[in-house]
């Protein structure tokens, strides 16, 4: 019971008791005794509920974090300003109080600062040069440093200076404890001891705070000797009510004040004001009995109301802030698993780039997470972001590495192009030029800047010289035109063949016409389909009347036999089989030429009608060279015979 007794003092400062027995006459002792006895049980469930609504409360503000909200709204701050704040704050405001704000902008600066080091990368990068990346140097940081350990120097002071406070403050309070103490055996007038008491009292209140390991046992030794006090000092009934009657009005007054807390808008000014209330509180002595119960329960249901908003708000925080966390794992999770992503090509890289960029947008959107995880959060966020443009950074130096040799072997491409335009020797240049594309097709991607001006640098090679080509045999268009002429004349003379009945005779006539065929130039192109039919047309019906077989290699058959006949022919069956082999290599090399023209047309307007073309070209050639392959045969068959 002893131990309830001094907790619930101890809260209420409810110091009253009974004077010494020699200051009281027989019937007031009497009095004291018997309300004693009839209100000990009733004392004892107060002093309890008291004790266990104070721990609560206490407990509560020692474990309570305190989190401060700032009026303004750091995000929208540049760092000039951050710096400009920071350094106003640390000027104009007590460093106990900057910890929260001091925080934030340390962490907003630092946001800050990887936001302009990523967009100076992401520049830095589009240029394509080989040089290191190096952030440019940045002018605020300085200062922001040298506030920074401002800031950590007046916090390490000021904690320091507190520690001697509150060790001097403890040195002052073991004083007055004394001399209270040394009061009660004073022979001295009631009057002039109880005005230094009351002196004593409040040179106490006056004094802060002492170290928070003392406090229990401090108040403890304070309130006894306060106790012990009124217990034995020799007072008279008037004074002690005079001074209970001033105790109660001023723990009224608290009251009032605590009730003006619960319409304070700042949850965490009112909880704060709240806590210097209650040490106050303690601090005054007891009031009357009848009014101690009353006037408790009303700054005890004070109490209740601003705790219970304070608990709420710190619970709603509290849950904003878990939100916060789980939506910027979520950001951290979805850089990390692009981080897992094969990117291979330059757009996918840029496509992500532009992703995280996003992802960074959002991330400032989002509030601060629970103090402890907050800053490891960011860290983890700020290394997956790191750890992707690290890697955008090394695959485009790779790749600008090997630009930079493709560039290097087409410049040779386009070297040897430029050396073959002039040539002359149209069917050996040909069969480069097809080797040169081909090998460019080969060659990969040169450095975006370079790419159109190398190509048109080839391509103007390889144009000049079929240009060239194009003109020159287009000076042969009139030799074509009269080839044409004799062809049609020989096209006549097959449809006016006439018969002598002896067929073969007649056989051999119509094969002098087609060796005369054979000996005549190349037609107009446009005109070379065309009268090819109408001679095999012609040529159709005399075989057809003479019951012979048409097919171009039977016929080559008997031009063969006729020329075996005479062996002064020999020289021109060597002859016609060079000019059928060297046919055959014309004919494959204007095929290549074809096929890989087709994936130059690829990127014109008439693509498709230009590719049909080529294709229906590359098939006819494909028909002559088989035919001629099988000429070729039948004269090195006619050569084995022999």
């Amino acid at each position: 019971m002893e131990t309830m007794n001094t907790n619930f003092n101890e809260v209420h400062g409810n110091n009253d008791s009974q004077a010494p027995e020699s200051a009281l006459t027989q019937d007031e002792k009497k009095d004291i005794r018997q309300e004693q006895e009839d209100n000990s049980v009733e004392q004892e469930l107060l002093n309890q509920k008291a004790t266990e609504l104070i721990s609560e409360i206490l407990i509560e503000a020692d474990d309570e974090e305190e989190v401060e909200q700032t009026e303004e709204d750091i995000t929208q701050l540049s760092k000039a300003e951050l710096v400009e704040k920071f350094e106003n704050l640390l000027n104009n405001t007590p460093v106990e109080k900057l910890g929260k704000i001091v925080d934030e902008i340390v962490s907003r600066y630092n946001e800050l600062t990887e936001e302009e080091i990523q967009r100076e990368r992401a520049e830095f990068e589009k240029e394509g040069s080989e040089d290191d990346f190096v952030p440019s140097e940045d002018p605020t940081i300085e200062k922001f440093n040298s506030l920074v350990s401002r800031y950590k120097l007046l916090l390490s002071d000021y904690k320091e200076r507190m520690d001697r406070e509150k060790e001097e403050n403890l040195r002052k309070k073991k004083e007055i404890i004394k001399a209270i103490e040394n009061l009660i055996n004073k022979e001295e007038s009631i009057n002039k001891t109880f005005d230094e008491f009351h002196k004593l009292q409040e040179e106490w209140r006056s004094i802060g705070v002492v170290p928070y390991s003392q406090q229990k046992h401090l108040y403890e030794s304070y309130h006894h000797v306060v106790e012990r006090f009124y217990d034995y000092i020799k007072i008279n009934k008037e004074l002690r009510e005079l001074d209970l009657k001033k105790n109660l009005e001023q723990k009224i007054e608290l009251c009032k004040k605590a009730e003006a807390l619960i319409l304070e808008s700042s949850v965490t000014k009112a909880f704060k004001a709240l806590q210097e209330y209650h040490k106050l509180w303690r601090d005054i002595g007891p009031v009357p009995r009848d009014k101690k119960e009353e006037v408790w329960e009303r700054f005890k249901n004070a109490t209740a109301q601003i705790n219970q908003k304070h608990h709420e708000y710190y619970s709603n925080l509290r849950e904003e802030q878990e939100r916060n966390l789980e939506q910027k794992r979520a950001l951290i999770n979805r850089i990390q698993e692009i981080n897992k992503l094969t990117l291979v090509k330059p757009k996918k890289w840029e496509e992500k780039a532009k992703e995280i960029i996003e992802i960074q947008k959002l991330w400032k959107t989002i509030g601060f997470a629970p103090r402890k995880e907050n800053n490891e959060l960011f860290a983890a966020f700020k290394a997956e972001c790191d750890k992707f443009f690290e890697a955008k950074r090394k695959y485009f130096e790779a790749r600008r590495k090997d630009e930079q040799i493709n560039l290097q072997l087409k410049a040779d491409l386009c070297v040897q192009a430029e050396a073959l335009k002039d040539s002359t020797d149209w069917k050996k240049t040909t069969d480069e030029f097809i080797k040169l594309q081909k090998r460019w097709k080969e060659i990969g991607s040169v450095p975006r800047k370079h790419s159109e001006a190398i190509w048109q640098r080839f391509r103007a090679a390889c144009d000049a010289f079929f240009e060239s080509k194009s003109r020159h045999f287009a000076s042969q268009e009139k030799q074509q035109q009269e080839n044409l002429e004799v062809k049609l004349q020989i096209i006549e003379k097959l449809k006016n063949f006439e018969y002598t009945g002896n067929n073969e005779e007649d056989l051999k006539r119509v094969s002098a016409l087609q060796n005369e065929w054979l000996e005549i130039g190349f037609v107009p192109f446009d005109k070379k389909e065309s009268i090819q039919k109408e001679y095999r047309e012609a040529l159709k019906v005399i075989f057809e009347r003479l019951k012979v077989s048409q097919n171009p290699v039977d016929s080559f058959k008997n031009k063969l036999r006729k020329l075996q006949e005479n062996p002064k022919n020999k020289g021109k069956l060597n002859l016609e089989r060079n000019k059928i082999i060297n046919k055959i290599r014309e004919l494959e090399n204007e095929n290549a030429l074809y096929t890989n023209n087709i994936g130059f047309f690829s990127n014109s307007s008439n693509a498709q009608s230009l590719i049909r073309d080529i294709e229906k070209k590359i098939e006819r050639n494909k028909n002559i060279i088989e035919e001629l392959k099988q000429k070729l045969q039948l004269i090195d068959s006619a050569e084995g015979d022999e």
